[in-house]
């Protein structure tokens, strides 16, 4: 009972200690990136022939005076240790707002587009391991390599070309990259020296596939799992652009395009948190599969 309830307690301690470290580096990486980025000092609001040369000028300066990337990196860390994302200079609003109005559409793109393309992977490499044709197998090979040289952006057009919502994009995104990889893990699981026997003493295709194949390929799956909830966060960002989403990631792009340091670390942080817990998490969990099988 204790080490059932230390277990939890050390993969939380893990995962703390791995955000502690990365996430200020992560920061500091985005502020150096954008500061010293060309034309940092330049505002579009600079652009409004409405306003003075002195207005002008106050922008300029005001931008000059974030030119410092460790700066900008150390008012940032002492605002959020206080508990406060600052202000966005885009939209002239508190950062928190409208982190807390824009992230529930992110989620819901990727959640149903993480689900969508699991499943339609998933499925198609499990249904070709037991119906074993083999043109199937390379028509569907054949298109997943075709959908994995398209860049997010393109699908991104042709989803809004389509009308369809950001989570159908998405699926399409992840589902080549999953299936590419299940269906080797699968392949490789299939041709076991044990599985081999069991085929030929007459075990089931579906048995083989339920108790001799899956169990050993779930920390693998388990792994790619993690790694496609990044490449849902890096794609989610053009995709969101694109169709026109009101999610995080057209709100990371806005704050880019206006150099808004608090709204872009707070994004970027927000998603760089979450690719690092469902790491730490397939990590915990790929242990606990190798214990169990052990």
């Amino acid at each position: 009972m204790r080490h059932t309830l230390a277990a939890p307690a050390s993969a939380a301690g893990r995962i703390a200690v791995r955000l502690a470290t990365r996430l200020p580096v992560i920061a500091l990486l985005a502020c150096t990136l954008l500061c010293l980025a060309p034309g940092f000092e330049s505002d579009e609001r600079s652009l409004d022939l409405r306003l003075t040369a002195s207005s002008v000028a106050a922008f300029r300066d005001t931008r000059q005076g974030m030119r410092n990337p460790l700066a900008a990196w150390a008012a940032y860390l002492a605002g959020l240790a206080r508990g406060e994302l600052g202000e966005s200079s885009t939209y002239g609003a508190p950062v928190a707002g409208l982190v807390r109005e824009r992230w529930p559409v992110t989620f819901s793109s990727l959640a149903g587009g993480l689900l969508g393309g699991w499943l339609l992977a998933g499925g198609a490499a499990s249904v070709l391991f037991l119906l074993r044709r083999r043109a199937a197998t390379l028509a569907v090979g054949a298109a997943a390599t075709v959908l994995i040289c398209v860049p997010s952006a393109m699908v991104g057009l042709a989803a809004m070309l389509l009308d369809v919502p950001v989570a159908a994009a998405v699926a399409v995104v992840i589902f080549p990259r999953v299936y590419q990889y299940a269906g080797r893990v699968l392949t490789r699981a299939g041709g076991a020296p044990h599985v081999l026997c069991a085929a030929g003493a007459g075990v089931t295709r579906w048995r083989l596939f339920c108790f001799a194949c899956l169990p050993p390929a779930l920390p693998e799956l388990v792994a790619v799992a993690a790694a496609s909830v990044g490449i849902a966060l890096a794609s989610v960002v053009p995709l969101e652009v694109i169709c026109d989403s009101p999610g995080l990631g057209q709100l990371a792009w806005q704050a880019t395009l206006g150099r808004d340091i608090p709204l872009l670390l707070t994004v970027t942080l927000a998603m760089a948190a979450v690719a690092n817990v469902c790491a730490a998490a397939a990590d915990t969990a790929i242990h606990a599969l190798a214990r169990r099988q052990a």
